[in-house]
């Protein structure tokens, strides 16, 4: 197992517990959901868009893509406006079902498997996280959503992801996806957003004072004294990391659509691979091979529990 989060926490609070360990590992791989600007329609949202035209055209990150993030109290939330070059009514056949946003979750460094049931007409979605490294859904941390459509119209889609309560006191766990067509393809919002504990805050502390004291986020706060860009830290740069590690699950597998079934997964795990990897001071936690291997047994695993 790669040395993370749960070492540091085993080493630093002898007296923690399973749930205490993995709740970082949940705060750090989470979605985010309530919108920070607030767009709640096809309007605002196309208003939004632009106001970020030219960014998009040309940035720092030199993706056309915008990451926001705050912290107010024990609400954290983080926030990718981003270009997909897709149709939006691809887009939206896709992630308008519930069943292909376990593939595309399943992208995530962080989320070890993900399962769709539905119980009375309402789709759940179930997220297990276990950390950087292969594990079962038995031995991973599950974290139920209520699956919700919103809206779906020609010119709008908006979806929204909740849980009202995960582990240890957090709550509020809210994912929200929106977005218009545009003539590049469609001009998307996602965001993830919880509320904290006080158990929560003081895991991700400890995390963010030893084995994560030098994880940046994506804001850039001031300047070094080199002159180099000072970067976001705590918390509002671990939702910067993983809001755009969401992202990239989506792009990369939009991006494999156009290939047979069987190739779509390793090819989005190779795409997704290559896009956090331009961002390594960020987002580098592995290399390549182990990435790979572990998304590969991952799926491998999920398939055969959707087999009969």
């Amino acid at each position: 197992m790669k040395l993370g989060v749960w070492l540091a926490l085993r080493r630093l609070c002898h007296q923690c517990s399973y749930q205490v360990r993995v709740t970082v590992f949940l705060l750090l791989g989470a979605m985010s959901a309530q919108a920070i600007g607030q767009e709640d329609s096809p309007q605002s949202l196309a208003s939004r868009y632009q106001t970020l035209r030219a960014e998009l055209a040309s940035n720092a990150l030199g993706l056309p893509l915008r990451i926001e993030s705050r912290e107010q109290g024990d609400l954290v939330q983080g926030e990718v406006y981003a270009l997909l070059e897709r149709p939006f009514g691809e887009l939206q056949s896709r992630i308008t079902l519930p069943q292909p946003w376990c593939e595309l979750a399943l992208l995530h460094i962080d989320i070890s498997a993900c399962t769709h049931t539905q119980v009375s007409a309402q789709d759940w979605i179930t997220f297990y996280s276990a950390g950087k490294s292969y594990a079962t859904p038995e031995r991973s941390y599950a974290l139920q959503f209520d699956f919700q459509k919103l809206q779906a119209r020609s010119d709008y889609v908006q979806l929204l992801l909740q849980s009202d309560s995960g582990p240890f006191g957090t709550s509020d766990y809210r994912i929200t996806l929106a977005a218009i067509p545009v003539p590049q393809g469609s001009f998307l919002r996602m965001s993830y957003a919880f509320r904290s504990s006080t158990v929560s805050r003081l895991a991700t502390q400890i995390y963010l004072s030893t084995l994560g004291r030098d994880k940046l986020g994506f804001t850039v706060v001031g300047s070094l004294p080199d002159g180099s860009p000072d970067y976001i830290r705590g918390m509002r740069g671990v939702i910067e990391r993983n809001v755009l590690r969401y992202y990239f699950a989506l792009q990369a597998f939009m991006e494999s659509q156009d290939l047979p079934p069987a190739q779509q997964f390793a090819h989005a795990s190779e795409r997704w691979f290559d896009l956090a990897e331009r961002y390594p001071r960020q987002l580098h936690e592995m290399e390549r091979s182990h990435y790979l291997d572990i998304k590969r047994r991952e799926y491998e695993e999920q398939l055969g529990r959707l087999l009969p």
